[in-house]
């Protein structure tokens, strides 16, 4: 299965869930903790460096957090649901899309600075992305999120 459709299908799996148009829920409710546990492990285990991490494992991963984020998206009672409300996390999926922005050129810039030491370019570029992501979120997205920052832009575009 190619990349984009694993990305696909996981990402379409939550909407036909929410909407009823599919059912698995005792499914989902049995997968979602070796879906976690896949997640979780990646997450530890493999960098943007390494070449299995793009010949096959992101595919599996991306279906893993697709079985999640449908779990979380139907509030099943599953045993990780009440991290998954948890306020660390509702504030991280608030600012999810401008973190995913900044994410790859802060990795990138600082592992050109340190190059052979993942530890270090991890220790210093996930707490730097979640502020650089944060600082944008509160100074462009929501702003422009808000109906009030909407009808300026329009204004000014116009």
């Amino acid at each position: 299965m190619s990349r984009w459709l694993a990305w696909a299908l996981s990402s379409a799996l939550p909407f036909l869930l929410a909407w009823g148009w599919m059912r698995p829920r005792r499914l989902l409710t049995f997968l979602v903790l070796p879906a976690t546990v896949v997640t979780v492990w990646s997450i530890a285990q493999l960098t943007f460096l390494e070449p299995r991490t793009y010949r096959w494992f992101i595919t599996f991963v991306t279906l893993a957090w697709g079985v999640v984020v449908a779990s979380a998206a139907l509030r099943l009672p599953t045993p990780i649901r009440p991290l998954l409300e948890a306020r660390p996390l509702a504030f991280l999926g608030r600012i999810s899309y401008s973190v995913y922005l900044w994410h790859l050129p802060i990795i990138a810039e600082v592992a050109r600075h340190h190059p052979n030491d993942p530890l270090v370019v991890t220790a210093i570029a996930a707490p730097l992305t979640l502020a650089i992501g944060w600082l944008s979120y509160t100074v462009v997205e929501a702003p422009l999120l808000s109906a009030a920052g909407r009808a300026r832009l329009r204004a000014r575009l116009a």
